[in-house]
């Protein structure tokens, strides 16, 4: 991501052109010369994400209704083949609950173009791009810890402190002690 916001990346997939039109005065209003590329149908974002490399794109702003695909299936969707990159609704149902369920999933933010404006948009986009890098660094580090427990030639286990039971055992303390991961779990 671009820490100065200039010449951030973004993929627009809204079926409507007056709702694209603004998303883009918006952009360009907040933005310096971002990048935005746009398809109108799922059939055109499903092309985008087969051919481009979604790593190189900053924030996803989805119409949460399209001409091909809608709801719950078209985030999933997009989330599986967004990658790392913040997904962010935009819509004009006020479900809540449905906008909670979303959340949960993995969406990054969900905005209703009803009450959209080009500093809520703004701010949105800078929070999710932020939390998603914050995230990223998250889950690389729990990796690399992982890593260290499980290669570490030294017997290591977790336990929990109250009931004093095992949680994980890496494979030199299997080794070491004879027992399986099993038992010791």
């Amino acid at each position: 991501m671009n820490e100065n916001n200039s010449r951030l990346t973004f993929f627009v997939i809204e079926d409507s052109r007056g709702d694209f039109v603004l998303i883009e005065d918006y952009l360009n209003e907040q933005f310096t010369r971002p990048s935005i590329t746009h398809a109108k149908t799922f059939r055109e974002a499903q092309s985008v994400f087969e051919t481009e490399n979604m790593s190189d794109y900053d924030c996803i702003l989805l119409d949460l209704s399209l001409p091909d695909k809608s709801g719950k299936e078209l985030i999933e969707f997009v989330l599986k083949m967004a990658g790392g990159t913040a997904v962010i609704v935009l819509t004009g149902y006020t479900d809540l609950s449905f906008s909670v369920e979303s959340l949960e999933t993995g969406v990054s933010d969900y905005l209703l173009k009803d009450e959209l404006s080009a500093s809520l948009l703004h701010k949105s986009i800078i929070y999710s791009i932020k939390r998603n890098d914050f995230s990223e660094k998250i889950k690389a580090s729990e990796t690399k810890y992982r890593r260290l427990f499980e290669l570490s030639p030294e017997p290591m286990w977790l336990s929990d402190s109250s009931s004093r039971r095992f949680l994980d055992v890496n494979q030199a303390a299997v080794e070491h002690y004879g027992y399986s991961k099993d038992e010791f779990l």
